[in-house]
């Protein structure tokens, strides 16, 4: 089913807007709440509107889905085995470079940055002498030993290139994945899994859990409307507190029996596991030109040392 324009762009008004205009006036947690709401707004939208970015013209959008698994799946294990920092920097620059060609909002991308931050986040402490040993580049204890090549705690040359190699790494790979299922839809890109072999409890898998996040987005998204049109003045913290606790169980509870209840109709109506979606023909030359240039930058990548 295909959702109205109208529909759509009343969605990204509403996901768009300034928290800042959009709570104008009320209440800081009123405020707070309507932040949210636009959050789960946003995601939602992104789910709706996922065959409106894959419908568009672009390098991605014109090849076929196999094509782009085999093809960004090979840059994906080859910069993950990389031992090199400009291995990671140079599929950052390929990402780029297919995210431009393929006229890829870099709002979509977005989850990318996040999790480079995660990653840099955790990957933090390596960049310490007490786990990284090696050259000191910055002494941070004690205070006054700028100057020793020794000190007790201090960042390390092999610490930094590890945690920029991690942190590279993670947005390339993120990146890649991200532009892999923006330019392919969901229904195209499970059937093209299914037609390179991959086991179909696990295409189903998937498929299920695309449609559970959608039905997690849409009951939060409606929780929360429900609150804000029912939050009149101040009512402590201690009582948002125990909204949230309360709408956690009750979130669960609602999405579990929504999420039968469509997979019982599902049943109902003749799903087997198997994707929706209508099987490919035979890839183009322009589907096998991709796919080798791909395979050429993953190798290409291997190359510094």
């Amino acid at each position: 089913m295909t959702l109205p324009d109208w529909f759509l762009a009343s969605q990204r008004a509403f996901a768009r807007a300034d928290p800042a205009e959009v709570g104008a006036g009320l209440h800081p947690r009123v405020r707070w709440l309507r932040r949210a709401l636009g959050s789960l707004s946003r995601s939602w939208t992104l789910l709706l509107d996922e065959r409106g970015l894959a419908a568009r013209p672009g390098l991605l959008q014109a090849i076929d889905p196999r094509a782009k698994v085999l093809g960004l799946g090979a840059v994906i294990l080859s910069v993950s085995i990389a031992p090199t920092v400009w291995a990671p920097l140079m599929a950052c620059s390929l990402a780029g470079a297919l995210a431009i060609l393929s006229r890829v909002p870099p709002s979509r991308l977005a989850p990318a940055l996040m999790a480079a931050l995660f990653a840099g986040l955790i990957v933090l402490p390596v960049t310490l002498n007490l786990f990284a040993p090696g050259e000191p580049l910055l002494a941070l204890w004690p205070p006054g030993a700028a100057g020793a090549h020794d000190p007790a705690v201090a960042l390390t040359k092999e610490g930094v290139l590890l945690a920029l190699r991690f942190i590279l790494r993670v947005a390339a790979c993120t990146t890649l994945a991200l532009l892999l299922a923006a330019t392919s839809g969901t229904a195209r890109l499970f059937r093209g899994l299914r037609t390179l072999w991959v086991p179909r409890l696990a295409v189903m898998t998937l498929d299920l859990m695309v449609r559970y996040l959608e039905i997690l987005l849409r009951a939060a998204s409606e929780l929360h409307l429900a609150r804000i049109s029912r939050t009149i003045g101040d009512v402590g913290s201690r009582a948002d507190r125990r909204w949230v606790s309360a709408g956690v169980g009750a979130l669960y509870r609602r999405t579990r029996i929504m999420a039968e209840q469509s997979y019982m109709g599902m049943i109902a109506r003749g799903y087997t596991g198997e994707p929706t979606a209508e099987r490919e023909g035979r890839m183009k030359p322009g589907d096998w030109l991709f796919m080798a240039a791909m395979w050429a930058s993953a190798l290409a990548i291997q190359l510094p040392r």
